[in-house]
């Protein structure tokens, strides 16, 4: 069944919303540094660097950089900061980029083998050589770990592998049950933030036992608990009888996204592909390829692409259908955003004034915290100046999202427990419906949250815990626990926050008295990292 808002996600320790739809702003990438048009369209492109500074992609294009004569695909880099287009490399085409910019996956396409570029230092480390043939999929967030498509000696089934950059360990993520390398193609999903959780697609029915349905699944492989799993089943756990497409995991590692062209839920009797987010703590999914009433899509939802936010409330995707919102009439892949939370779906890139896109819209990547975009289109009333009619490579800026962030540890009070921080509503000046509570403390203490411009890292000791928060603090007022309980609306039309700005970055602690534990009498819970928007 479609699961309404739950109430231990409003206690979310880790939340990421977003509030009223800010005007976009939308940057075609694939121009030269003087802003001339790519003279043949985009192919591929990279998800933008978690700033929005970055964005790579593969294009033929001549006309570039100068001098480039022939028409090999290239790869290339823009930095919007600096307005500059560099060819980092010929003859390649483009995997994925690390969120903070620094590193580069790429096919080279003479050497044929994967390779990851140091965009900071030009050095490269390759990962295959021929005769093996290689593909290089996404990073883990943290760059640490790579996952790629690899067929030893070019011959067999494409193969998923997990590579550790530092060691150069790898892995066979897609092993069978037996241990042994898959025996149908297998593609790469996502890995999560830490590289402890590697998605995959293949149709191989010795991956796990009792596979019988003779299609693609999407199957997940925990380096942390040494299992697979398999995501892509019903709310009763039964396998699907149709193709599915494995998907994005949250850094949690809690939540996964998958689409499927079967019915996971009794609703779903639309006859094609929708995307599913799966919460595997709780067993259930929900289906994000909906329309604000609830409405299922008409057309494929099938997004390889797209994004889940930490908590797994808001999602992004493309899709063809025409009916998730009013007046979609272009009849075209579009972008989309569903947020369980509100029930809201939103269309999310529109072209000059406010008209829908003239033709399709391909979602490529997101930036951590969902402000960033890239997508790849050939409309031609995405951005005013020049149009060609070619498929180009754009960022779309959404603008400040809201976006809130556990980090930091507590330390165990008199109750034996470490109290903890949480939050509920959403850091948004319009919304105004944001507030702090803290569990796990002494029964009827006295405490104060307050929030500091900067991390303390490492953290500091700061009584009998340890302090997080740092730069410029403002306290936020004194409370009285009740049961061991305190919540604390913020009130940001004025007060502590009269001074602040969307997209701007406050990190909150709360700070409790704790006689019974001796010591210095006092504590501290961990520490939240709240990014504001409109």
């Amino acid at each position: 069944m479609i699961l309404a808002p739950r109430p231990e996600l409003l206690f979310s320790a880790v939340l990421a919303t977003a509030a009223l739809a800010p005007a976009q702003v939308v940057e075609r990438i694939s121009v030269s540094t003087s802003g001339e048009l790519a003279n043949h369209p985009t192919e591929l492109l990279t998800r933008p660097s978690d700033d929005g500074r970055f964005v790579a992609f593969t294009t033929i294009a001549t006309n570039l950089v100068a001098p480039d004569p022939t028409l090999t695909r290239d790869v290339f880099l823009r930095d919007r900061l600096l307005g500059t287009t560099t060819r980092v490399r010929p003859d390649g085409i483009v995997g994925d980029l690390t969120p903070d910019g620094r590193r580069l996956s790429y096919f080279r396409t003479l050497a044929g083998g994967t390779a990851v570029l140091d965009l900071t230092t030009d050095a490269e480390v390759a990962l295959t050589t021929l005769p093996d043939v290689s593909f290089p999929g996404p990073f883990s967030a943290d760059g640490r770990f790579l996952l790629y498509v690899r067929v030893n000696g070019g011959v067999g089934p494409d193969m998923v592998w997990r590579r550790e950059l530092a060691t150069g360990a790898d892995d066979l993520v897609s092993a069978t049950s037996a241990g042994t390398p898959n025996t149908l193609t297998a593609l790469p999903g996502f890995l999560s933030s830490d590289g402890t959780i590697a998605t995959f697609t293949t149709a191989d029915p010795n991956i796990l036992p009792g596979d019988g349905n003779g299609t693609n699944d999407a199957f997940y492989k925990d380096y942390g608990f040494g299992f697979t799993s398999r995501v892509s089943v019903d709310v009763n756990e039964g396998e699907l009888a149709g193709h599915s497409s494995a998907g994005n995991v949250t850094s949690d590692t809690r939540f996964f996204l998958f689409s499927t062209e079967s019915p996971v839920v009794p609703a779903d009797t639309n006859g094609t592909w929708d995307l599913y987010v799966a919460d595997r703590f709780l067993g259930d999914a929900r289906r994000a390829s909906v329309s604000s009433s609830g409405v299922q899509g008409n057309a494929s939802s099938q997004s390889l692409r797209a994004w889940i936010a930490v908590d797994g409330t808001r999602v992004i995707f493309d899709s063809l259908a025409s009916n998730l919102v009013p007046g979609d009439t272009n009849g075209a892949r579009d972008v989309f955003e569903h947020d369980f939370e509100t029930g809201l779906t939103r269309r999310l890139v529109l072209g000059l004034n406010g008209a829908e896109a003239d033709a399709a819209i391909e979602l490529w990547g997101v930036s951590t915290d969902g402000r960033y975009l890239t997508i790849r289109s050939e409309a031609t009333n995405l951005v005013a100046g020049a149009q060609d009619g070619l498929a180009h490579a754009y960022l779309v800026d959404l603008g400040p999202q809201c976006f809130v962030a556990s980090y930091c540890s507590a330390q165990p009070n008199s109750t034996g427990l470490s109290a903890e921080i949480q939050s509920t509503g959403t850091p948004s000046f319009a919304l105004n419906n944001f507030v702090l509570s803290a569990l796990g403390l002494p029964a009827s203490t006295t405490c104060t949250f307050f929030h500091g411009t900067t991390r303390v890292e490492p953290p500091a000791t700061f009584g009998n815990g340890l302090r997080c928060a740092g730069g410029t603090l403002v306290r936020l007022g004194t409370s009285q626990a009740v049961d061991g309980v305190v919540i604390a609306f913020q009130d940001l039309s004025g007060g502590a926050y009269a001074t602040l700005q969307p997209g701007e970055v406050r990190r909150f602690q709360l700070v409790y008295r704790d006689a019974l534990a001796g010591g210095a009498g006092f504590n501290t819970t961990a520490a939240l990292e709240v990014t504001f928007c409109p």
